[in-house]
């Protein structure tokens, strides 16, 4: 090791070289001003206590909690109150709706309901408007004379429009932006400058158990030393060709070479994934077991919402991005960006999974579903996607798609001391990084 101008320990290469290299970083994707140069990613602070913790403790999943406890009694109940606390959202803000009432045989009305996306006669399928359980009917929604619009089964809209009590003529369908949630009036600590990186698995090459894509991911923390290393799972996917190995202990082994290569200086936490062969299969997902042999990991659940140091964080591993595009209806000349429209409706549906029903490979734990809710907009949204990678500010708040590891990207955030005070704004005070970590 030698030491630069600053004082800043750097690497040697064989020969006694100092290896530049290790701080010039390939960005592929970018946000937030002018590009900083790779050493001021240094942690050169040590023993800073930074604070980590669930924005709601309340609405934040623990391990050891029953699963696949379903019942269609608790789906129906889960639902429904879903459906109440979003009208009573709307009522607060002083919009009003109609009920579900016959009042002749054609009317103008404005109600408040769910997307349905069911298959018709003709073999197409149509969009079915409706309340929660009790409500009497199911409208059908006649889209013809409607301007543009982006629809998905599970959203909530207002629609205004001619009813005669079966179909709407609608004239106006959105989500109201008020369900969107309010930012936490809190900033980041001015007097830190916190770095944190976020890599996703699976860490093995497909069909083998060789994880050595986390060796350039370990080359950086143990280099950079970010304050918070996050690692979205799957940790390990698992194929056929790999079921004469031990999971379980593969997995231990992963855990255990990033332990070993953590420095006092960073905390790393692991956020579960229900693709984990090892672990539940359903979302929202519980944290990973065996806390105890990894003291200097925490184990979080997916979804997770996280203050860090006033920071706050949204988290998750299932790819709603990608289920999204899978199922959004749109006219004809919409405008604007099509991943911004697939993102959107995370925040103004206050939900990290608002598609309803979900994609087939996602086990939907429907009595849980309030643990995919959040009270509070993050700041920053972190949901790696099988989409190229992207980072995009959606209404104040950043969306962030690293992708997987497997494509040889993580991502950095970097917070400084931010001019504007408006938590909205906190954004402003980001600088943030896709980058090839592997080639």
């Amino acid at each position: 090791m030698m030491e630069s101008d600053d004082g800043i320990q750097l690497p040697m290469e064989e020969g006694g070289d100092s290896k530049e290299s290790v701080f010039n970083k390939e960005v592929v994707c970018e946000y937030g001003g002018e590009r900083i140069e790779g050493k001021e990613w240094l942690n050169t602070m040590s023993n800073v206590d930074i604070k980590v913790g669930p924005v709601d403790a309340a609405n934040h999943l623990e391990s050891g909690c029953k699963l696949l406890s379903s019942s269609l009694i608790k789906n129906v109940n889960a639902l429904d109150k879903l459906f109440r606390d979003m009208r009573r959202i709307l009522e607060c803000k002083g919009l009003d709706c109609d009920d579900d009432d016959e009042q002749g045989e054609q009317f103008e009305t404005t109600i408040f309901g769910r997307l349905l996306r069911v298959p018709n006669s003709e073999g197409e399928e149509s969009f079915f408007l409706r309340q929660d359980s009790r409500a009497e009917r199911t409208y059908l929604l006649d889209l013809r004379k409607a301007p543009k619009y982006s629809l998905f089964p599970g959203q909530f809209v207002v629609v205004k429009g001619s009813t005669n009590n079966k179909t709407i003529l609608v004239r106006e369908i959105d989500t109201p932006k008020c369900l969107a949630r309010p930012f936490l009036s809190e900033t980041p600590n001015p007097s830190i400058c916190l770095h944190i990186a976020t890599v996703a698995g699976p860490f093995n090459r497909k069909g083998t158990i060789d994880y050595s894509s986390l060796n350039g991911v370990l080359e950086y923390v143990s280099t950079f030393q970010p304050q918070v290393l996050l690692i979205i799972g799957p940790l390990i996917e698992v194929t056929e060709e790999m079921f004469d190995h031990d999971i379980s202990e593969l997995f231990d082994q992963v855990l255990k070479k990033i332990s070993d290569k953590l420095t006092q200086n960073t905390h790393a936490y692991v956020v579960s994934s229900p693709d984990e062969w090892n672990h539940a299969i359903s979302f929202p997902t519980p944290p990973y077991e065996g806390q105890s042999r990894h003291p200097r990991i925490l184990f979080l659940p997916s979804p997770s919402l996280l203050n860090i140091s006033g920071l706050i964080l949204g988290i998750s591993s299932v790819d709603i991005i990608y289920h999204m595009s899978k199922q959004i209806v749109e006219s004809k000349g919409i405008e604007g960006n099509r991943i911004e429209r697939l993102c959107r409706p995370i925040i103004s549906h206050g939900s990290f999974y608002p598609l309803y029903p979900p994609n087939e490979s996602v086990s939907l734990e429907i009595p849980k579903y309030n643990y995919c809710s959040f009270k509070t907009t993050p700041h920053v949204m972190i949901i790696p996607s099988t989409f190229r990678n992207f980072i995009k500010n959606i209404d104040g708040c950043l969306f962030v798609n690293p992708e997987r590891i497997r494509k040889g990207t993580m991502s950095r955030i970097r917070v400084k001391k931010s001019e504007n005070d408006n938590a909205s704004s906190v954004i402003d005070s980001l600088r943030v990084e896709v980058f090839k970590v592997n080639k």
